[in-house]
């Protein structure tokens, strides 16, 4: 994957910058389907389509993540809960 190249060991800041690509894509898309910029079918389907890949290039990363926490967290327990028998 490519953010895994570019963002080595800040998935944090990968995490952080996707959603506020996709932040701003919906604000231009609320800003385009609220007539506040003149805009055209094939504008709307751009910032639509910019929102749902910048959401779903983070989605792999808030699994990376939560699997790295959990892991050790788990582990953690685990062998607390073993030394405690």
């Amino acid at each position: 994957m490519l953010l895994d190249r570019v963002f080595r060991r800040r998935m944090k800041a990968a995490i952080v910058l996707g959603l506020t690509l996709c932040l701003a894509a919906t604000v231009w898309f609320a800003m385009l389907a609220g007539d506040w910029l003149s805009s055209t079918e094939a504008l709307l389907i751009v910032a639509i389509s910019m929102n749902g890949f910048f959401k779903d290039t983070t989605s792999p990363l808030f699994y990376e993540l939560a699997a790295e926490v959990c892991v050790d967290a788990c582990a953690l327990w685990v062998h607390g809960a073993l030394l405690c028998q």
